[in-house]
């Protein structure tokens, strides 16, 4: 049988098509299915986790982004003021960081079918540094300070610098090396350098702090760790020095903007930057109650940190790989074009097979040579740190130009607790009205206080979400609301509705808050923007499901449309001037 040369070009045509269709197959870019980025803009968040817990209960289709989609829900989580819910998934994400070798023998199946398909997301190191310090973050509001410190020390690994004197490469300038030197350049060209994270070195200090009232090792290492924070970063010197001195005991970290997203640059789009960040703030200002500001300053710029090669762990420096597949193809093509006609059949067919061959080759490395840009979307542009004092339940004002927040409820350290952590994170602008409203609308359980309408539940038409307990039903009562009905009975209402009220009952994940739209009346810490999004706006009526409650609700809304009727249709007082002088 003669093959003639259009039929093998035809067929290997072919070949070259089911080759990269394969090499796609099953390459994921772990982007969640919805604007993740749009939702912690908005200040969204109870949205973003609800969204993302399903991306964590989906291990058997999601093996790859362990790791990313655990850290976006923690911090997720954490931002809207449930740190005891952000814990488990960000000490998941702390020990896969703490793992090695955690993508050994899976570089050859990357190297042909492409990094997102087959290598576990690790992050950026910046992003392994920002996930450690968010866990740090987490144990520090729950006073948890020995894994406060472990996961704040673990953030400041050394960094890989391959800058020449003070000049420092830029990604485009390590890809053009890494494609004219010897390939294990990147392996041998670098320097480890210490790590220039001062928000890593300021959260060690306070937790060694935190550790060491009566332990003066543990406090000389906390002023050690402060003076290589302020040593990188001057304006965090003041900072320290109130909460070193005791002038401060709450410490309020505070996250403006919305992080850069990475993405695809350079020819067959090998080389990776990340970009398209806003909102970054500078510098602002705490004010508790009406007291004097107090400044927080800046601790980490996340859209710096994310363009500094070092930070970078450079796995897309692969121009190599690109040049490589362009030679391959080229070679392949002088292969099979100069097959000899006067040779043997079998000899030609085995030179054009040959040529083929590395065509093929060379095709499916350019298909599967762009960069991976999965990322954990959900990093703000700043970090910034303050310190101010509260003594009790206190409202906090967040200001800079073009940014006002109004935390209702904010509290200092408990009996015992050495210090309290405040984390906020200001959604973008333009901000929802609810950030600086500065009202408490519901009652909960996070903030003990009263307000209009407390005295029936939110379920039977009123502003009440606290969990039915003994104290709870004897408000109700004390106003003449459910008299008749006994602790169970107040506690049957909500299990008939599906409403979980203890935490440890949401076996399966904390769920949203009946004000959003959930089963659950376990809210964020009151002083969170969780918190103030849930009681500083109105919500929509709850809509009952059992018929009970549905009676109730009917019963109370019918008695408070008789008192409206009633207070409309009141004889005008019959007072006289006279009389009303007197």
């Amino acid at each position: 049988m003669i093959w003639h040369a259009s039929t093998r070009w035809g067929e290997a045509g072919a070949i070259v098509c089911v080759a990269l269709a394969a090499a796609s197959t099953g390459c994921t870019n772990g982007t969640p299915d919805f604007d993740i980025r749009a939702d912690v803009a908005r200040g969204n968040y109870a949205r973003a986790e609800s969204k993302l817990r399903e991306y964590v209960g989906d291990n058997d289709n999601r093996p790859l982004e362990y790791l990313l989609d655990r850290s976006r829900l923690g911090i997720v989580t954490l931002a809207d003021g449930r740190p005891d819910a952000a814990e488990p998934w960000l000490a998941e994400s702390f020990a896969t960081l703490r793992r090695q070798g955690l993508n050994e023998n899976r570089q050859v199946g990357a190297a042909v079918l492409g990094e997102s398909g087959q290598l576990f997301w690790k992050g950026e190191p910046f992003e392994q540094a920002l996930t450690l310090h968010y866990t740090a973050l987490c144990y520090a509001m729950l006073n948890q300070w020995d894994n406060a410190r472990a996961a704040a020390n673990a953030s400041l690994f050394q960094l890989r610098s391959y800058a020449q004197g003070d000049q420092s490469l830029t990604k485009t300038d390590l890809a053009q090396r890494a494609a004219t030197l010897d390939e294990a350049w990147l392996d041998k060209g670098y320097a480890n350098v210490k790590t220039d994270f001062a928000l890593g070195y300021f959260v060690a200090g306070l937790a060694n702090f935190a550790l060491g009232r009566s332990d003066p090792d543990r406090a000389n290492e906390a002023r050690d760790f402060f003076r290589e924070a302020f040593t990188l970063r001057p304006a965090l010197r003041p900072v320290a020095e109130a909460i070193v001195a005791g002038r401060a005991n709450t410490v309020v970290f505070v996250d403006t903007g919305i992080g850069p997203s990475k993405q695809r640059y350079g020819d067959d789009g090998v080389l990776t930057r990340f970009a398209g960040g806003g909102g970054a703030t500078g510098s602002v200002s705490l004010i508790v109650n009406n007291d004097p500001p107090a400044d927080a300053a800046l601790a980490c710029d996340v859209q710096t940190m994310a363009s500094d090669h070092r930070w970078n762990n450079l796995e897309d420096v692969r121009k190599f790989k690109s040049l490589l597949g362009t030679g391959l193809i080229a070679g392949g093509v002088i292969v099979a074009a100069t097959s000899d006609n006067r040779s043997s059949e079998g000899r030609r067919n085995a030179q054009l097979a040959a040529g083929l061959g590395m065509v093929l080759a060379g095709l499916a490395v350019k298909a599967t040579a762009q960069a991976d840009i999965r990322h954990c979307e959900v990093m703000p542009a700043s970090i910034l740190v303050g310190a101010t004092t509260i003594t009790d339940a206190a409202t906090l004002s967040i200001h800079a130009p073009g940014l006002d927040m109004v935390l209702p409820g904010v509290r200092g350290p408990s009996a015992g607790e050495p210090v309290r952590v405040v984390y906020v994170r200001v959604p973008s602008q333009p901000a929802p009205a609810w950030t600086s409203s500065g009202r408490v609308v519901y009652a909960t359980d996070s903030l003990p206080v009263r307000v209009p309408g407390d005295d029936l539940p939110y379920i039977l038409g009123g502003r009440c979400c606290r969990t039915p307990t003994a104290d709870t039903l004897r408000l109700y009562q004390a106003s003449g609301n459910l008299t008749n009905l006994s602790l169970m009975d107040l506690q049957n209402l909500y299990t008939d509705e599906g409403i979980t009220w203890r935490a440890g009952d949401e076996i399966d994940g904390p769920k949203r808050h009946i004000l959003e739209g959930g089963p659950s009346l376990v809210a964020p810490i009151a002083g969170s923007a969780g918190f103030a999004r849930l009681v500083g706006q109105e919500h929509e009526f709850y809509r009952p499901k059992s018929a009970r409650v549905k009676e109730l609700a009917a019963f109370y809304a019918a008695q408070a449309a008789t008192k409206a009727a009633a207070a409309t249709t009141a004889p005008p007082s019959t007072i006289t001037p006279k009389e009303k002088n007197q």
